[in-house]
Formats: C-alpha cells, structure tokens, sequence
C-alpha cells in the first residue's frame, strides 16, 4: 500500500492498480481492523500491492473465494498480469489496532459514533458507488454496532451484503475451508 499521505493517515479504501480508474462493478471486503497504530482517514482511497503484503492472509483468502465462486483458478494472477481487480478492501473498525495490542478492549471501546462517522465518510467516497456486493468477514459477535450500522447506511442501503466467516489470520482452517 503506498502510504504516502502528507498527514501520516492511512487510506480506509484500498484498491489494486488501475482499477480506481475504470468502471466495471467492485466488490468490497471489509475485514476487521488495520493491523498498526498508523490512524485511518475513511475519506482517503489507495491501492493495494501484493508485492508489499504478499502474505496478507485476508487479502490471499478473498481472492480464493472469487477464484472458487468464478471458477477461475488464477483469478489473482490474471488481476495482477491486468494490473486490474475488482476487489477492494476496507475494515469495519474505525481505528487501527497494533497486532500487540489487546485488541478486545480497544474493541470495545469503539462508539456507535465512530461507527457511523467512518462509515458516513467511507460509504461517500467515488469508489464505493461501484460497488454491487459487501462481504463482511470479522468474525462471530465482533462489531455487532458497526455492522448494523453499515446495514443503515443510505448510501448502500441496496447493496447485498454477505456475511462469512473471517478470513484473516488465526482463523480456523476448517471454516475458511467451508466458506471457500
């Protein structure tokens, strides 16, 4: 992820290569939380480089799903040869969490106004209106509060949304296997 921005916040909306200036339908992945301190400004785009987190489990897990539900075993390779993808990534969580940190408390803590605030900003952004499927993937009973603030939220009031299983790292090998 190019990480560039003046004010040191990261990008809340990732996408991969071009695709920012295309317009074919996206699909978004929203994941858990970035996995840093770095603060997260849900007005910002940027794209996402597998080079740079090729190991991204989240990001390794959601392109196999596409692969399996299109059938396209080199789904991921065709979008990289392309420099094209119709995934983006966000995450639900407004703040950012160091791996370190006790991620439950800091959880925890997040309002129902932060919820609402990231998601107003993010759901704003150009990107977003192309987008024709969420799937959500945090995990059983995590932001509860924000998820049901993305389902209120009027600007993608008509958007699908599925709800799997987390696709992250330290998730079980059986479920991602029953979701994939």
């Amino acid at each position: 992820m190019n990480n560039s921005n003046k004010d040191n916040k990261r990008a809340a909306l990732l996408y991969y290569g071009d695709s920012n200036t295309k317009k074919f339908p996206l699909i978004l992945f929203l994941g858990r939380e970035f996995n840093s301190g770095t603060e997260v400004d849900p007005s910002k785009t940027d794209y996402y480089c597998f080079k740079e987190s090729p190991r991204s489990t989240f990001w390794n897990y959601s392109y196999s799903l596409i692969s399996k539900v299109t059938d396209e075993n080199h789904f991921k390779l065709i979008c990289r040869k392309k420099n094209l993808s119709p995934i983006v990534f966000s995450n639900v969580s407004p703040k950012p969490i160091p791996s370190n940190a006790a991620k439950a408390k800091i959880r925890s803590e997040i309002t129902p106004e932060e919820f609402k605030s990231h998601f107003d900003q993010l759901f704003n952004q150009e990107l977003i209106f192309r987008v024709e499927l969420i799937v959500i993937s945090v995990g059983e009973g995590l932001f509860t509060q924000g998820i049901e603030i993305i389902k209120k939220n009027d600007n993608i009031r008509n958007i699908p949304i599925l709800t799997i299983p987390y696709l992250g790292q330290g998730s079980s090998p059986e479920k991602i296997k029953k979701t994939i």
